[in-house]
């Protein structure tokens, strides 16, 4: 793991590292926190150092990669956790990625709950595909 993580080119290792320093915080607080306080302080992190002027296109496939990656370091870094990550560090660069949550019926009957990001009608975080999902609502950043 450690000869992976040093053949990655420096950029990439550097978004690896600061997807793990917003993944295990996010992490724990979504487990022992209520949801509304989780938002407030994700909100004031996207907010504390800025953002680039321009939005880099290119920047949500890599940060999408490099938190799926650090994800598989985080015991229990599903969508939400993903996707509250992902909008942080897309927001400091200069995305406005909105935050959805959507339920689906299983064939057994189980409902289902997923997180994912949108920007500009594009769904980030497509696995599972959010059109099988029923959005609940529009999670309010609080930037409007």
């Amino acid at each position: 793991m450690r000869a992976r993580f040093f053949r990655l080119h420096p950029a990439e290792r550097r978004l690896l590292l600061q997807s793990l320093a917003w993944l295990l915080p996010i992490r724990v607080g979504l487990s022992l926190l209520p949801f509304g306080m989780v938002l407030r302080l994700q909100r004031k992190a996207r907010a504390a150092n800025g953002h680039e002027a321009r939005a880099d296109p290119e920047a949500v496939d890599r940060i999408t990669r490099a938190v799926v990656r650090a994800s598989r370091l985080v015991p229990g870094s599903r969508c939400l956790a993903q996707a509250l990550a992902a909008q942080i560090l897309l927001g400091r660069r200069g995305h406005a990625a909105e935050l959805r949550i959507g339920v689906a019926r299983a064939p057994t009957g189980k409902l289902l709950a997923h997180a994912w990001l949108e920007e500009g009608g594009r769904a980030i975080f497509e696995r599972p595909h959010p059109d099988s999902y029923q959005p609940l609502t529009r999670i309010d950043d609080g930037t409007h």
